[in-house]
């Protein structure tokens, strides 16, 4: 099967929340225009063989609601004229949603992707409110209110090293509320120096692996991304290229500017630091130089890496994560190896447990 098109719309560079790690710098407020989203989606539609995903992100996707409403719609009609089957998703921080709004996105099936980082210390270390006070107390009643319409959404929260001492707290105060779907992410641009800082990383794995192991036995099974994705990879003695990004040929994001940038991450504030990373604008298209030299410098695996026994089992190949580590997209640095040994580690120790013991809902889940 062809893989499927992503395509990124960056609505808006502005934002309610003011997140420590956050990777779009300047919070201008500054809006992508209508036509630009429309040309963007014009690009997208003749690249797909299989499937179109149009996901919404920014900024806070939601500050431009109407907005989202009309490329929703022209993605629609785009698509709907050609056959071609489209997906749309939304990253958001919840902080605007209401019944109206989530009432659409169910009716329209759209994945959400829900950023909150946990408990009440997780969220107020690194996702403060614009004017710096508190956002944990409106995130969770959002969230509450999402889980009544989208039971299934997803959440993403940051693993920062100003929070992972509340990681496992803060995953079992996500299940509490009623969520099944939990993505936990590095940021790989934190400070991880600190062994000490390494070692509560690695006991709060721990105790999510054992939470995960609670919740199957209990008869409520979840998803947990280091978990699945790693047991997945066990399963399929490695990573398959379907599991990989297309960073910038068939994954791409289009910013307020109408630039084209391999990645979401990599729009940043859209101006001459990220300009080396730009693969085209709407209006000419693809610049097809650029996406060569991009693309030369993501090696398959790096030599230093053949040598471990995790290597097919390793996100080596994530051009951002090595980008934000060593600044060059085909080397991985130190961290992303010491978090996927122990993602590895404490993914295995889940799955043994549960393979030994015949869990039915894991053996359903994994070996169907």
């Amino acid at each position: 099967m062809s893989r499927p098109v992503v395509l990124t719309l960056f609505l808006t560079h502005q934002c309610n929340l003011r997140c420590t790690y956050c990777y779009v710098h300047e919070k201008r407020n500054e809006t992508m225009p209508e036509e630009i989203g429309r040309k963007a989606i014009d690009l997208a539609v003749p690249l797909v063989k299989n499937r179109l995903q149009i996901s919404f992100f920014g900024g806070e996707p939601l500050i431009e609601w109407d907005l989202l409403k009309a490329f929703h719609a022209y993605g629609v009609e785009r698509t709907s004229e050609r056959g071609i089957k489209t997906v749309f998703a939304l990253t958001t921080n919840g902080m605007l949603l209401d019944k109206e709004r989530l009432e659409f996105l169910r009716e329209n099936d759209v994945r959400v992707g829900f950023s909150i980082d946990g408990n009440e210390a997780a969220q107020d270390a690194t996702r403060p409110k614009a004017g710096g006070s508190s956002s944990y107390k409106r995130t969770m009643e959002r969230l509450r209110l999402a889980l009544e319409h989208l039971p299934d959404l997803q959440t993403i929260s940051v693993i920062d090293p100003s929070n992972v001492q509340h990681l496992a707290d803060s995953v079992q105060e996500l299940l509490d509320a009623g969520c099944k779907r939990i993505t936990l992410n590095p940021n790989w641009g934190g400070d991880w120096e600190d062994e000490a800082v390494r070692d509560v990383w690695e006991q709060q794995y721990e105790a999510i692996s054992n939470l995960y192991i609670e919740r199957f036995r209990a008869k409520k099974p979840v998803r947990i991304s280091f978990i699945e994705d790693k047991v997945i990879t066990r399963l399929k003695s490695g990573y398959a290229s379907c599991d990989q990004c297309d960073f910038g040929r068939l994954d791409f994001a289009v910013s307020t500017s109408g630039k084209i940038y391999p990645c979401e991450r990599q729009v940043g504030s859209d101006g001459e630091a990220e300009a080396h990373m730009v693969i085209g604008d709407v209006d000419k298209g693809f610049d097809r130089k650029a996406q060569r030299k991009i693309h030369h410098a993501i090696k398959q695996v790096p030599e230093e890496c053949k040598r471990c026994a995790l290597a097919d089992r390793c996100a080596n190949w994530c051009p951002c994560a090595n980008l934000e580590l060593t600044g060059d997209m085909g080397k991985p640095g130190g961290l992303l190896c010491f978090h996927e040994q122990l993602s590895v580690k404490w993914a295995d120790h889940a799955a043994s447990t549960l393979y030994a013991e015949e869990n039915p809902a894991f053996m359903m889940r994994f070996y169907s």
